[in-house]
């Protein structure tokens, strides 16, 4: 609880592949926030932490997967009780999704085409905020439009 409290703010990461699949961890059935649903890789800040070397750290270590330098872009900066949660996108990153990192926090992950969200139990308002990203990663010239 006290780890929790001196999180001054959280960052998540919507990571679209080649394919321009979007990158999803589906939580455990007992997580506090957000039980059984699917959701980008992300958690709290460490102290002196910047959002962005937060964003990147937890996507290390929810998945393995490293984000190649000057490829993380902000899509938007949300607010939960009070602390802001920071989101952005990449598209260059490399390695390959590791099982064992995602079983620490997360029950399961997918490759999900945007055209099949429906059928992933997100967060309200991911739809918005993967659009945003495909814009983004479109007008940098890192991704084509959907």
């Amino acid at each position: 609880m006290k780890e929790e409290m001196s999180r001054k703010f959280s960052a998540r990461v919507i990571i679209i592949n080649d394919d321009g699949k979007i990158l999803l961890l589906q939580n455990k059935e007992d997580n506090k926030w957000y039980p059984n649903q699917w959701i980008f890789p992300g958690g709290g800040s460490e102290p002196g932490e910047s959002p962005e070397d937060c964003a990147e750290r937890e996507l290390y270590e929810e998945t393995g997967l490293k984000i190649l330098k000057d490829s993380l872009y902000h899509v938007d900066t949300l607010s939960r009780e009070g602390k802001k949660i920071y989101i952005f996108t990449c598209s260059a990153f490399e390695g390959t999704v590791n099982m064992k990192d995602v079983a620490f926090e997360h029950q399961d992950y997918d490759w999900a085409d945007a055209a099949d969200l429906d059928n992933y139990h997100t967060m309200k308002g991911s739809e918005v905020l993967i659009r945003k990203a495909f814009n983004i990663l479109g007008a940098t010239g890192t991704q084509q439009f959907l």
